[in-house]
């Protein structure tokens, strides 16, 4: 293989709302900081796995959540987490972390997938979740059914994705499709929205956005539901 020289870091800069949130609003500022180490931190994850190693190759595709951002250390997010459900039910991976903060469901196929394919290793496991920075502005919302629907018909056979929240609008009519797809495509459906909380009272980081470690670890047993691990303990 190729040396790997995938970067993990933002392909743009956030947003108006985070640049002055972070200015005014000290916990807006602080997960805002994790972002380039988290992303750093992965990224050096990633050359170390790809250097050794013969256990099968789980891939993770998605944005910030995917990164772990609103938890202190990088592996207390989602990802971190499944992955030690994973070893406790004995299934040891390799996993490579493709997710990039602030992207959005275009960025899956533009950056994402292309790494994924160019890797030559077929992936046991992918897991994808993708969508939310669609929702935040208008522009964006616009486009997002149209590249959702692209990104359904292109991720392979028995990819793992979840769906994302929204009482109305783009995410039911997302997640409408995404349903569809499990029969249509062979997806697995990480159904956030029937699995997950409820109420994400004292679930989220300082910033009201991201998850928290403890938010993560819902969304970490929600993935770990559809892959059929038992139920934690």
């Amino acid at each position: 293989m190729n040396e790997f020289t995938y970067s993990n870091m933002p392909r743009r800069p956030g947003g108006k709302f985070l640049r002055t949130g972070a200015v005014f609003l000290r916990g807006v500022r602080m997960v805002q900081n994790q972002i380039v180490p988290h992303a750093q931190a992965w990224q050096q994850h990633n050359r170390q796995v790809l250097d050794g190693g013969d256990e099968p190759l789980w891939v993770v595709l998605g944005d910030s959540m995917a990164q772990g951002v609103g938890a202190k250390h990088f592996k207390d997010g989602w990802v971190g987490q499944l992955d030690t459900r994973l070893k406790k039910a004995g299934k040891q991976y390799r996993l490579l972390n493709l997710s990039i903060s602030g992207a959005r469901i275009r960025d899956v196929m533009d950056y994402q997938l292309p790494e994924l394919e160019a890797l030559g290793d077929q992936p046991e496991l992918i897991t994808v979740l993708i969508g939310s920075n669609d929702m935040v502005r208008k522009k964006y919302r616009v486009n997002a059914l149209a590249d959702f629907d692209e990104l359904l018909e292109v991720l392979p056979v028995g990819t793992v994705i979840g769906n994302i929240l929204g009482g109305k609008g783009v995410p039911i009519a997302m997640d409408m499709r995404l349903q569809r797809a499990v029969q249509a495509r062979g997806l697995i459906v990480a159904d956030i929205r029937r699995n997950g909380p409820q109420e994400w009272k004292g679930l989220v980081a300082e910033d009201f956005f991201h998850p928290n470690e403890r938010g993560y670890r819902i969304l970490a047993d929600v993935f770990a539901l559809a892959i059929g691990l038992p139920a934690a303990e």
